[in-house]
This record gives structure tokens, sequence and C-alpha cells, in this order.
């Protein structure tokens, strides 16, 4: 490149770079920040204009209002004076008229003692002269004394009036200087509230009615030679009448008060009544015109409710919004654009409930909104319905539309009532209400039932029943979630949002597959709950997973043999062994949890444990009774099987006690008592199955017979360590004397062997060698009574020794050949001699004090040898 070429070069890139810089210049020079500053300034100053003006109209209603109390406390304090002046001059009256009545009655006793006086005065003066100069001086010294008298007690009676009035003059005083406290005056606004309440609030309410009553029956039976137009006319000229007088009395600066807000409200309602009339009765407006108006008078009643902050103008609006709209469904022949606009219709009714709710706290207003809205879309569905049935639609999208309004209008109409005091509360950081709750619960269960009734008249919907379930459970969840998030102050309503997420979400599966799956479903659940619960000790989730699992097995008991029933094409055996099973094993996962943990943290962990030692005892026997048949063969016959099954289950009941008795985590006296109780049920079941079952030798192969033999030996030796298990937990646990132990045990054992001898082994009564079983089980009895030092046990031993040789000589020696009898005898001698040879050996080493008493002649032996 030569030099010219690269000056060149270099000279276009600077025109480039100047150009860029120019147009940079001039895109600056548009932007002109100077006047953009200019303008922000601008727009700063007047809002800092706007500011100041809000602050001295809040200092001027600041000072207003503390004026206004002063001159109301000034007020009370006067009325409060006046009361006391009243009533001290009520007091003053009442002891004038009581002193006056006392005076009274001591004038008259003054004059009925001089009266008497005077009397027997002349009485004696007419009878006996000279008596009566005896005793006139007596009659005079009486009137004296009766003056005297009468003196006095008037002069203690002004001493004490006087007395009276000095003291009760300091605390009068004292009450009068009194200042006025916040109870009363509280008092005394309540008082005047109450009044103000009757008669501003209630009358205005009372009289917009009566107003609006009449405009109807002045419309319809008065002045018949006047046009209908003109009635039409007037009835809105009131209207708007009320309404101007409601903005004048309440326009800026006055304040709204009841009485204009009443005007307002009943100028709403005028409205409305207007337009109804002149549809309805006057035949004035056609039904899309009515029905613009009211769509109309139906915003204009948003702004005045929202401007005046008016619960009673809203309250007006829906009433008057939800009524004329329902009342236009009862004309004949609706078209099916009237009922899509009607459903938009609502659908905004709805949106402003819902905004009305987010910033205000209007419970009648929600109230009012929340049954209008139920009873429109009742309404609608309804209509549509007949609609789709009757005069279906020729486009398949327009069926679809009429199909899936209801739908919509139904959920949109849940969401608004559930959203609306949720962002109040977040937006205001309160608690939820009772009155939010009762609205949510009504709100939940009325949109539930409407849709799963909408939904079950579309074809097909079944396939997907799940969706209404899991669409309610997700809404719910996410409202727990923001409550949780935004609103962490309520928790009564996160936990009810939460509970209602669980309900809804039990019904998926049952909704989609029937309630034959429920348990399943239901039991899968509770465990997605509860294992979590037990080993993060989460508890809002254990406690949800517990109730989830009793409504399993709630279902199980009542629900499922009910269906189960109800259902010809199904099983009920299997299935609810099936569904038993399922429950059964699931029931082994939180068990697993809870000896894992420890000891167990709660009652219902607690309650769990004993229900579900009890639920494993009754599974065994019910799985040992419907399962284990299907593997043995049918060469067995019926009584080996019922045998062998009644075998096993024994068995399974053994082993469950001594997991409920013996395992360290879940011991307690409730599982000891429940172990005794399995083992005292497994004990009669031995004693049946040796007494009442006996094995037929000649139907069953060598191989059986050896089986069951076995079996039943197992059965009885299983039973005889139960036995033991049973007396050691009551001698551990419920304090039984310590020699119950052996004596019960080996009494056990001799029963149950003397029972299998005879019924199964088929030995008579009369063998000498149940005698002799007898006879070393005492040999025990009293080898194990020297032992522990039991005299109890020896002392049975003896007995059931003298039981046995009773037997052998009055039973046995009967039907014994003579060989058989000599065998006998040298038996049970040597057993005795072996019983004589114990007491000796162990009498030598027992202590003085012990339970055996030394012979006569150990004890004489020192003065034999003497």
């Amino acid at each position: 490149m030569t030099a010219s070429e690269h000056l060149s070069q270099l000279v276009h890139t600077q025109k480039q770079t100047l150009r860029e810089l120019e147009a940079e210049i001039n895109a600056l020079s548009a932007r002109d920040f100077l006047t953009e500053n200019d303008r922000l300034k601008s727009e700063l100053e007047q809002s800092y204009a706007r500011c100041r003006q809000a602050e001295q109209t809040c200092e001027s209603q600041k000072k207003e209002l503390e004026t206004m109390q002063e001159a109301l406390h000034a007020r009370l304090y006067s009325e409060k004076q006046h009361a006391l002046k009243a009533a001290a001059k009520r007091l003053s009256t009442y002891y004038q008229a009581q002193t006056a009545g006392e005076e009274n009655r001591l004038a008259a006793f003054e004059k009925t003692m001089r009266t008497r006086i005077d009397q027997l005065e002349q009485q004696v003066k007419a009878e006996d002269a000279a008596l009566f100069n005896e005793v006139a001086s007596e009659f005079g010294r009486l009137k004296t004394l009766l003056e005297d008298r009468i003196a006095q007690i008037r002069r203690e009676r002004e001493a004490k009036a006087v007395s009276l009035a000095e003291q009760a003059k300091p605390e009068f005083g004292a009450m009068r200087d009194e200042p006025l406290t916040e109870q009363e005056a509280q008092a005394a606004l309540r008082s005047r509230h109450f009044e103000s309440l009757i008669g501003l609030s209630v009358f205005n309410k009372i009289g917009i009615l009566l107003v609006v009553i009449g405009a109807i029956a002045a419309a319809r039976f008065t002045y018949t030679k006047l046009p209908d137009t003109f009635k039409g006319g007037m009835l809105f000229l009131l209207a708007f009448l009320f309404l101007g007088a409601g903005e004048w009395l309440g326009r800026r600066g006055r304040r709204a008060d009841l009485f204009s807000l009443g005007l307002s409200a009943g100028g709403v309602a005028l409205l409305y009544v207007s337009v109804v009339t002149c549809f309805f009765w006057l035949h004035l407006l056609h039904p899309y015109a009515a029905f613009a108006l009211i769509v109309l008078i139906t915003a204009l009643a948003f702004f005045l409710s929202q401007r005046h902050n008016a619960q009673v103008i809203a309250a007006f609006a829906m009433i008057g919004g939800y009524l004329p709209a329902l009342a236009f469904f009862f004309q004949p022949k609706l078209p099916m654009e009237f009922l899509l606009c009607s459903a938009l219709y609502f659908a905004c009714l709805c949106l402003f409930s819902l905004l009305t709710a987010c910033r205000k706290k209007w419970i009648a207003a929600q109230f009012i909104s929340f049954v209008l809205n139920a009873a429109a879309c009742s309404i609608l569905s309804t209509f549509l319905y007949e609609l789709l049935t009757f005069y279906p639609p020729a486009s398949q999208g327009l069926i679809w539309l009429c199909r899936l309004t209801p739908c919509l209008l139904i959920a949109l109409s849940f969401l608004a009532f559930l959203t609306g005091p949720l962002f109040y509360s977040r937006r205001a950081q309160t608690a939820l209400k009772i009155h939010d709750f009762i609205l949510q619960g009504f709100n939940l269960l009325v949109s539930y039932t409407a849709l799963s009734f909408t939904v079950a008249s579309i074809p097909g919907a079944s396939r997907y029943a799940f969706l209404q379930p899991l669409c309610f459970t997700l809404t719910l969840a996410g409202t727990a979630c923001f409550l949780w998030k935004w609103v962490p102050k309520e928790r009564a309503g996160l936990f009810a949002a939460a509970g209602a997420a669980v309900l809804t979400s039990l019904l998926i599966i049952p909704m989609q597959f029937g309630f034959v799956y429920a348990v399943y479903a239901w039991t899968v659940e509770g465990l997605l709950f509860l294992l979590p619960g037990l080993l993060y000790k989460r508890r809002p989730l254990e406690i949800t997973g517990w109730l989830v699992g009793a409504a399993a097995v709630l279902s199980l008991i009542v629900a499922y043999p009910m269906l189960q029933l109800s259902l010809p094409d199904t099983a009920f055996l299997p299935s609810c062994a099936a569904a038993y099973t399922c429950v059964t094993l699931a029931s082994l996962l939180p068990m697993a949890v809870i000896i894992h943990n420890g000891r167990e943290a709660g009652a219902m962990q607690g309650l769990y444990k004993y229900g579900f030692l009890l639920n494993l005892w009754i599974y065994t026997i019910f799985a040992a009774q419907l399962f284990l048949p299907v593997l043995i063969s049918e060469k067995m016959g019926a009584l080996h099987t019922d045998m062998f099954l009644l075998s096993l289950t024994i068995l399974f009941g053994c082993a469950v006690a001594c997991v409920s008795i013996r395992l360290p985590r879940l011991r307690d006296d409730a599982t000891a008592v429940i172990g005794l109780l399995i083992h005292a049920v497994s004990f009669i079941m031995v004693h049946l199955l040796n007494c009442l079952y006996f094995r037929q030798a000649d139907s069953l192969p060598k191989g059986a017979q050896l089986g069951l033999i076995l079996l039943q030996i197992l059965v009885n030796g299983v039973c005889v360590l139960a036995a033991a298990d049973f007396t050691g937990t009551l001698v551990r646990r419920f304090r039984a004397p310590v020699e119950v132990f052996p004596l019960t045990v080996s009494a056990c054992f001799t029963v149950l062997l003397t029972e299998l001898l005879l019924g199964q082994f088929r030995l008579a009564f009369t063998n000498p060698l149940i005698s002799i079983l007898y006879l070393v089980t005492a040999l025990g009895w009293i080898l194990c009574g020297f032992w522990r030092r039991y005299a109890s046990m020896r002392r049975f031993g003896l007995g059931l020794s003298f039981l046995a040789l009773a037997k052998l000589f009055l039973i046995d020696l009967s039907g014994l050949s003579e060989g058989k009898r000599i065998i006998a005898f040298f038996a049970f001698g040597a057993l005795m001699i072996l019983i004589s040879f114990v007491y000796r050996f162990f009498s030598k080493r027992m202590h003085p004090t012990g339970s055996i008493t030394q012979l006569p002649a150990q004890e004489n032996r020192p003065s034999d040898q003497k």
C-alpha cells in the first residue's frame, strides 16, 4: 500500500468518526437533558407542594379533631356536673321529705300525749277533788317531762342533719371537682352512638326502602291516565334527585355522613328499580338496553362506593347488580348471546367483589355478593344446559363454549372470593377473622359442588375427573404458601388452607379410579406426610399423616365393605384382604421409625403403638385363616387343615405377645396388658386344639402325621414358654408373688402334657404314666421350693404327690396287669423315697428361720446323748 492510499484511508476513517460524533451530538441535543431536568424539577416541586398541602390539611384536621374532642369533653363534663347537682338536689329533697315526715310523726305523738294527759286530768278532777289536788303536781311534772323530751329529740335530729351535711360536703365537692374519666366519656359516647345508629342509620335505611317500595307502587298502580314514558322518566328523575342530594351533602369540603351516604345508596337503588320497572311492567326498554343500563348503573355504584368508602352503596350495587340480571333469565326464549353476555357480566361483578375485598373489610357486602353470585352461577348453568339439550347450536365451537362458560365462571368466582380476604390480610398485615373462615368454607363447598355437577354434564369428562380435585388442591396449597410467605402472623388461615388442600387431595384417586382404591391412595398419602413428620420432628406433617391414616382405616372398616358389596363384579373377601394387607404392611413403617427414634413423643404415637400391636395380632389370625389354606394339600382333609391353621395362629399370637412384652422400646404397662391378653387367648386356643381336634392317623401319610405331631408338640412347648412369659410379666410389672412363677409354669406344663397325651396320643386317664408324670412334677415343685425357698411351692408339691398316689391306688391299679402293678409300685416307691431324700438333704442346709421346722428327734438329740 502506497503512502497516498494510506493517507486517503486515514482521512476516510477520520471523516467517518466525525460523522458519528456529529450524529451523537445531534441525538444528545434532541434529548434535551436540560428540558427533561426542568420538567422533572417542576414535577418534584408540584409533588412537594401537594405533600405540603396534604400535611397542612392533616394538621388542620388534627387540630379540628382536638378542638372537637375538647368541646366534647367539656360538654360531657358539664353534663356530669349537672347530673351531680341534680343528684344533690334529689337527695336534699328526699331528706327534707323524710325529715318532714318524722317531724309530723313527732308532732302527732306530742299532741296525742297532751290530749291523753288532759283527759286523765279532767277525769280525776270530776271524780274526786281531793285526789285531783294530790296528783295535780304530778300531771304538771309529766307535761314538763314530755316537753323536755320532745325538745331534746328535735335538737338531736338537727345536730345529726348538720353533721351529715358537713360529712357529705367534702366528698360531694371532690366528686364534683373530679375530671372526666375516659370510661365515662366512652360510656357516654356509646350511648350516643347507639342513639345515632338508630336515629340516623336504621331510620335512614328504612326510609330509603319505603321510598323504593312507594316508587314501584306509584309506577304500577297510580296515575293510570299518565303515559308510561312519563312514569319511567319520573322514576329516573327521582333517582337522580336522591343521587344529587347525597352528592351535594357529601361534596368535597364537607364530611360524608351516614345521611348523605344513605341518600346516595337510595339513588342507586332507585336507578335499579327504574330500569326493572321500565322493562318488566312499563315495557319501555329492550332487553339489551335494560341490560346495558344495569351494567352502567353497577359501574356507577362501584365508583361511588369507592369514592365515599361506603359499604351500604356497595351492598346496594351487589343486590341491584345481580337481581335484575337474574330476573331477565325468566323471560321466554332467551338467546344464547344474552346468556353468554350475562356470564361475562357476572364475571365483571366477581372482579368488582375481588377489588372491594382487597381494599375494604366489608363483611355484609362480601356475603351478599357470595350468595347472589352462587345463585347466578347455578341459574346460568341450568339455562345453558337446557339450551344445549333442547336447542343445541350448529357450531361445535359454540357448543363447547356453552359447556365451558359455567365452569370458567365458577372457577373465577371461587378464585375471586378466595383471594380477596387474602390480599387484604397481606395489605393490612392482619389475621383472618371468623367470618373470613366461614366465607372461605362456604366458597370451597359451594364451588366444588357446583363445578362437580357442571362438569358431570359434559360428555367424556369422567376420563379426566382427577383434574378438578387436583386443581383445587394446587390452589389451596398455593394459598397456604402465600399465607406462610407474605402473612406470617396468620397461622390459623395457613393451617386451614393446608388442611383443605389435604382434604381435596384425598379425592384425586377415588374420583378417577373409583372409591375402591381410596384405601390404597389414602394409605400412601398418609405415609408421605407421616414419615417425614416422624423423622424430622415436624409436628404439622405428623398430625396430617395421622389424620389421613385414620381416614384410610375408617374407610377400610366402614365404607370399604359397603362399597365392595355394592359392586357385583368384584370379589368381596379377596379385595378386602388385599386392602387390609396393604394397610397392615404400611403400618410397619411408622412403627419402625418410632422404634428407631426411641421413646414415643406425644400421645398419638403411644396410642398408635397399642393399636399396631392389636392389629398385628388380628391380622395374623386373619392371614392364617385366609392365605395359608391355599398352601395346604386337599388330601389332608378339613379336620387336619383346621388343626394346622389353629396351630399356626397360636404360634403367631405368642410371637406378637412376646414382641409386645419383651421389646425394650415398646415395653410399658399397656403393652404388657396387651401381651397378657394375647397369651390368655392363645392358652384358650391351645386347650381347644388339644381337647377338640383329634388326629385321624389312618387318613394321613406318615410324613404328614409326623409333621402334625411335631407341630402340636411345638405349639404346646411354646405355650409353656408363653406361660412363663405371662407369669414373669405379672411378677415383674404387677408385683405378683415370686413363687407364682415356677408354680404356674409347671402346672401349665403338666396340664398341657396331660391333654396332649390324652387327646392326641390316645392314652387313657387310668394309665400310670400320667400319675408318674404328676409325681415327677411334684418332685420338681419341691426341688424348686427348696432351691428358691418358696414354702408354698413345696406344699403344693406335697399335695400333688398325694393326688398322684391317690390316683394310683384308686384308679390306675384296677386296670393293670400283675406285672405292670409291680412296676408301678417300684416306680412310685422310688419317687416317694426320692422326695423324702430331698427333704432330708435340704433340711440340713436350711437356716433356723427357714420354712422347714426341725424334726422332734433332732430337737431331743442332745438330751438323748446325755
